[in-house]
């Protein structure tokens, strides 16, 4: 590409860009909450000054956004540890009492360029290196590399996907606050959010080959009854991954440090993306340590690609055409003595089965086992194709539920059965309809059914998860002995009558009522292998 034809789409990119910051993330009100008033809306100053009072509200977003606005708050309060050095975080996260004012204040002031939605230089969660990308497509138009933030939804697929968003449109269809959680959402996701070259075009199940998406890594947070809780208990948790970092900043001497002994062996902490991985508790997987790079001849056997070679991605891979599933580690080349003497143990080459990994021993401490909210998507590797997915768990809010370990195995099932091995059931829908779309001389009535299938799937999905945060509600921290509800037949009936509620505008005509009947039949007896007494 020539400098003149650079400096010109670099000057209709910074044309497109507001000349002041513009939506400030602090006090503008974006963030959906549930108080002892009921449902609120506020900033991230209002939300960390009643944190103790306030949980997040994830009836309209989902279970993603819940964990992708944890994280980031967990990151914020990493550096509010840092500026209230000796503050009893024990009480935060166990007695109801507020964070440190004066730490959240100095905070926002520290951070306070970087939460803008529209700013000239460093919009909030975006990349401004387009340019970098675009040396071999001179000629592409600019709309398609800087859409409003209307185009962009976190499980719109493909093409309708992009990652960049950085103008106000007066007749956008969404307001600035759904596009801030949509951007948290993506970020979280699909690392780096933004990536303007692979990532973009990929849906958020998918990730991108730019970085580590749902079906690479698993992302884990310990849950409180309030915002403030959930911060404490992860700066002061007893599991390895206590490095949760604002993507933006990585600060030094935060709270959250590696324990001096040994990780338990079910967690995998990757230095740089400063996630988790929790081996699958089904399965017969072999584990395996992989140097990265890989040989050639090595890479081409597994049909490896750029996301496949990054030394940070653990992966499912099918050795030698066999359908046994491996799980292969990196071995890191450099890094702390700790990071290196995890892999050994957890890769030592013993099979990790059902039986050895108990879901008893989920937790580093057995004796306070802390309720870790989840969200577990671990899907099928390139290479491995469907035949991992056919054993991939992928469990979703799993210690949401107040649940004997036996129950928990089974919501795990029941979670991997309503999303699907990889990727989910609603990212395999919504290709379904892109498909119908794109072909020539298909009758519309195929699309319109496919979108009903995945409206009544989103349907049921939430009634699971709304169901599950209200037995979080009713958590004190520890697994009980049963199920909290009197009754299995209550929280089913429960859940038939949400699912109506929701599905009623969408079954006005034969076919789709048609379509309800049999989601809904799918919901009961995803319900009732949940709550049954037997062991799986």
């Amino acid at each position: 590409m020539s400098t003149t034809t650079t400096t010109k789409l670099h000057d209709r990119i910074v044309g497109l860009l507001p000349a002041t910051p513009t939506y400030n993330l602090t006090v503008e009100r974006w963030i959906p909450v549930i108080g002892p008033d009921g449902p609120d809306t506020v900033g991230l100053a209002g939300l960390l000054d009643r944190a103790h009072r306030l949980d997040l509200d994830d009836a309209g977003h989902g279970p993603l956004w819940r964990h992708s606005m944890e994280r980031l708050l967990i990151g914020i309060g990493h550096l509010i540890a840092q500026a209230a050095p000796g503050h009893d975080w024990a009480a935060v996260a166990n007695s109801g009492l507020p964070l440190p004012a004066d730490g959240a204040t100095s905070v926002l002031a520290r951070l306070a360029d970087r939460l803008w939605l529209h700013h000239p230089t460093s919009p909030f969660l975006q990349r401004l290196d387009v340019l970098s990308h675009m040396d071999d497509k001179p000629d592409k138009p600019i709309v398609e590399v800087t859409d409003p933030f209307w185009a962009l939804l976190p499980d719109v697929p493909s093409k309708s996907n992009s990652a960049w968003f950085n103008r106000a449109d007066p007749d956008a269809k969404t307001g600035p606050a759904d596009a801030a959680n949509a951007l948290l959402v993506r970020h979280t996701w699909a690392v780096p959010g933004n990536e303007t070259k692979n990532g973009v075009g990929k849906a958020r199940s998918e990730g991108g080959s730019a970085g580590q998406g749902a079906n690479d890594l698993t992302h884990l947070t310990i849950g409180g009854p309030t915002v403030a809780a959930t911060i404490a208990r992860n700066l002061i948790g007893d599991w390895v991954d206590r490095g949760q970092r604002l993507w933006f900043e990585n600060p030094a001497g935060a709270v959250g440090v590696l324990a001096a002994d040994d990780p338990d062996p079910l967690w995998l902490y990757t230095a740089t993306t400063a996630s988790t991985v929790l081996i699958p508790m089904f399965g017969g997987y072999r584990v395996v340590r992989s140097p990265m790079p890989e040989p050639p001849e090595v890479a081409k056997q597994l049909g490896t690609t750029l996301k496949a070679n990054n030394p940070h991605t653990v992966r499912f891979t099918s050795v030698d055409g066999k359908t046994t599933p491996t799980l292969r580690l990196p071995v890191p080349s450099c890094g702390s003595d700790l990071l290196r003497r995890y892999h050994s143990r957890l890769a030592g080459g013993r099979p990790l089965t059902p039986s050895v990994l108990d879901l008893r021993g989920l937790h580093v401490r057995p004796a306070r086992r802390p309720m870790v909210r989840a969200l577990i998507v671990i899907g099928a590797g390139q290479a491995a194709g469907a035949r991992v997915g056919d054993v991939a768990v992928a469990a979703s809010e799993l210690a949401d539920l107040t649940l004997p370990a036996p129950a928990a195995v089974r919501f795990a099932e029941l979670a991997r059965i309503i999303f699907g091995p990889s990727p989910s059931v609603r990212s395999r829908t919504a290709t379904a309809i892109s498909t119908v779309r794109g072909a020539d001389g298909e009758d519309d009535r195929k699309q319109i059914r496919a979108s009903v299938e995945h409206d009544l799937t989103v349907a049921a999905d939430a009634v699971v998860f709304r169901l599950l945060s209200a037995c979080r509600r009713n958590a004190d921290g520890d697994l009980p002995d049963r199920i909290p509800v009197p009754d299995s037949r209550l929280l089913i009936d429960t859940a038939l009558g949400c699912f109506d509620r929701h599905v009623a505008p969408l079954t006005h005509r034969p076919a789709t009522a048609a379509t309800a009947v049999v989601q809904r039949r799918r919901l009961v007896r995803h319900l009732t292998r949940l709550l049954s007494e037997e062991t799986p």
